[in-house]
């Protein structure tokens, strides 16, 4: 918006004169931009950009290694680093500065919690004889206020010949079931998969292998 400045100078005799200033206003722009509520530590987020402002300029900052697609795009996403229990979440802090094309700037700054992920962990019997029935001993960790989900699946599973079977699919510590092996040995890929109350998720993996147990045989 244009304004003008009069000026009057009057002389000791009396006389006078008078200028005009012309003085151009501009609206201020106004930063601001919007994260997920949740976010899981390692995930890649976009931004959503809610500035109001004429043919504005972007310039994005962040802090402890979060990189930033594009620091001069008006919703950049942005990659966060991974982090898992036991260690603490983290918070990130997120920087918008914009300029308007009159020159005019205006910042937004928000804090961003990062859930560190779960972590997940079992212990198994690595080696067998014959047919085995075990417990799969969890001890996955999580930083959450709730329990843990969980989700197990063993291949062979008991659909193939000679499949091992899950006493739960979503226990904590489900039983182990394997027939005895008809071949020399069978070896079972067990997958545990953990989501705690963010939605975090981690996936670990291990194995059993089973051996067929020899037969004693001797004449006299």
């Amino acid at each position: 918006k244009e304004y003008w400045v009069q000026h009057i100078v009057t002389a000791g005799s009396g006389c006078t004169d008078t200028a005009f200033l012309p003085v151009y206003v501009y609206p201020d722009p106004a930063a601001g931009f919007s994260l997920p509520s949740t976010v899981c530590a390692g995930s890649t987020v976009s931004v959503n950009d809610t500035s109001k402002g004429n043919g504005l300029d972007y310039r994005w900052l962040s802090s402890g290694g979060v990189v930033i697609s594009d620091t001069a795009a008006d919703e950049p996403t942005l990659f966060f680093p991974d982090n898992q229990a036991p260690n603490a979440d983290t918070t990130y802090t997120i920087t918008l500065i914009i300029t308007s094309e009159d020159g005019c700037k205006d910042t937004a700054i928000q804090n961003v919690l990062i859930h560190a992920r779960p972590k997940a962990d079992f212990s198994v019997d690595s080696l067998q004889c014959g047919s085995y029935v075990g417990l799969l001993n969890d001890s996955s960790q999580f930083n959450g206020p709730g329990p843990l989900t969980y989700s197990w699946s063993v291949l062979p599973s008991v659909s193939s010949a000679g499949g091992a079977t899950l006493s739960s699919a979503t226990a904590a510590s489900p039983t182990l079931t394997i027939p005895a092996p008809s071949v020399d040995s069978v070896t079972y890929r067990i997958t545990l998969v953990v989501t705690d109350s963010y939605g975090c998720t981690d996936e670990h993996l291990d194995s059993i292998k089973v051996y067929a147990r020899p037969t004693s045989l001797f004449t006299v």
